[in-house]
């Protein structure tokens, strides 16, 4: 790693590199971070040494704790994820790790269920249960989750629902202010923004450089996104909407079309069906994408097409 660190002061790049925790130092964090790495993957997936025993993972919380705390007193940024539904779970270990991230919003680590992939030793395993009923299927739904656990599955889903509930929710989550925005260009379908933001960890104000792709509603993707510090490399949310409006009055229209968009996709499937549901929404952004074009080919030619209707 110190080679490696070296070697990269020569390139003067940018880069995101993966480190297990028990092979953190202060010292190799620091070497790393001068030869230009500005963010650290850890696989902790767990809060509860009875889960990491499970996932074989052959490190401890206290080794966790240990290297998440070196990482910040360094500043570098941390990317991480808490993995829910390895066969060992119970109410308890969930509780446990959820006890841990509530109380550590600082390291902004997200919450995901677990995946049974193909040819992994937990589809094996869910195959061996008979939890997976058509593999064919299992394939062609993306793999959907499935309850390894031995909880039972009315519970499983209560718990995988709250879970959902605390990613990116600004009460879990440490959150930045947005203070300004400006719009500086446009380009068919993408506006730039010059967005001021506040860190929440070291107080700093930072202005970004910041896109978005107007052929979706500004909130399809979530009311929040996260953002790193260029500072302190702490990751922390932001409000999209703010930081994409440049009034009040247009922040409340990005509400309001939110709003429409959350009742049309629960009525869509109450009324269709999730899958179709899915379909019709695909088809419609993809409309939504072409009606744009149409309007800017119209205003780059000031001429009206044959067979385009325009409202007036």
């Amino acid at each position: 790693m110190y080679e490696f660190a070296e070697r990269m002061k020569d390139y003067s790049i940018k880069c995101f590199v993966q480190l297990r925790v028990s092979d953190v130092e202060r010292n190799v964090l620091e070497a790393l971070k001068d030869g230009g790495v500005y963010m650290i993957g850890y696989g902790i997936e767990s809060m509860s040494n009875k889960i990491l025993k499970s996932m074989k993972k052959n490190i401890s919380t206290d080794q966790i704790s240990r290297a998440l705390k070196l990482t910040r007193e360094t500043k570098l940024g941390i990317q991480a994820n808490l993995i829910f539904g390895d066969p060992e779970e119970t109410e308890e270990t969930i509780k446990e790790t959820l006890n841990w991230w509530r109380k550590h919003k600082e390291y902004a680590i997200s919450l995901v269920m677990i995946v049974s992939v193909p040819n992994s030793p937990l589809y094996e395993y869910a195959l061996g249960k008979g939890l997976i009923k058509d593999e064919l299927q299992f394939l062609k739904d993306k793999f959907p989750i499935v309850n390894l656990t031995k909880i039972n599955l009315h519970r499983f889903n209560q718990l995988r629902k709250k879970i959902q509930k605390y990613n990116n929710n600004p009460k879990y989550v440490l959150t930045g202010k947005v203070l300004s925005s400006k719009k500086i260009n446009k380009k068919l379908f993408y506006e730039f923004y010059y967005t001021a933001v506040k860190c929440p960890e070291c107080k700093k104000i930072i202005t970004y450089k910041l896109v978005q792709d107007k052929r979706h509603p500004l909130a399809r993707y979530g009311l929040y996104f996260f953002i790193t510090c260029r500072d302190c490399k702490a990751r922390f949310l932001i409000s999209r909407i703010n930081a994409f409006t440049e009034s009040k009055i247009e922040a409340f229209r990005e509400y309001y079309n939110y709003l429409l968009y959350c009742l049309y996709h629960f009525f869509a499937r109450l009324i269709l069906g999730n899958k179709l549901s899915k379909y019709i929404f695909y088809k419609t952004n993809k409309f939504f994408g072409l009606n744009l074009l149409v309007k800017k080919i119209l205003k780059f030619t000031k001429k009206p097409l044959k067979g385009v209707h325009t409202a007036r």
